[in-house]
């Protein structure tokens, strides 16, 4: 995806959940949080975009997609590995901060397992913001969950599918 005008995301705050697929294990260093092995399957990211211009939902979301970045986030060293796909993006426009408590409702439902303890959550008390999904189940499932834990907060989800490179 490289044109801007093409992305259909508001320039607003918001939250979002990133769908990962690993397609095969991979060992990633995350930063100075250390070396990791990430076994294949489905992955969620919950981040948020808390600005209305370069730090919006759109341009945050623009920076997930691009394969060339400085790597800054712990995110950012998944996303870049040759075996790792973008999927799907589930977003709400908010001016709150949901974050959490996305990770918080999508622990709860025991489908997924917290694959490296902090990872993304070293602003936050909350134990991971990558997690594993581990429910049997394919990728639109694991879509209408997230969209389930979106509405439960009163959120108004909205699906963005990326396009595979």
């Amino acid at each position: 995806m490289n044109s801007k005008e093409k992305l259909n995301v508001p320039k607003r705050p918001g939250v979002y959940v990133l769908v990962i697929n690993i397609n095969k294990d991979v060992n990633v260093k995350i930063g100075k949080l250390g070396s990791f092995t990430f076994p294949r399957g489905l992955y969620v990211y919950v981040g948020s975009a808390r600005g209305k211009h370069s730090t919006s939902l759109k341009w945050r979301i623009l920076r997930h997609i691009r394969p060339n970045k400085r790597l800054k986030w712990h995110i950012d060293y998944l996303l870049v590995e040759k075996p790792v796909e973008l999927k799907d993006v589930v977003f709400a426009v908010t001016e709150s901060n949901y974050e959490c408590d996305i990770v918080r409702e999508l622990i709860s439902t025991n489908c997924f397992k917290i694959q490296v303890r902090n990872f993304g959550s070293s602003d936050c008390r909350c134990p991971a913001h990558l997690l594993r999904y581990v429910a049997p189940g394919n990728k639109e499932e694991l879509v209408s969950i997230i969209k389930k834990v979106f509405v439960s907060l009163k959120l108004r989800p909205k699906v963005l599918p990326i396009p595979s490179s």
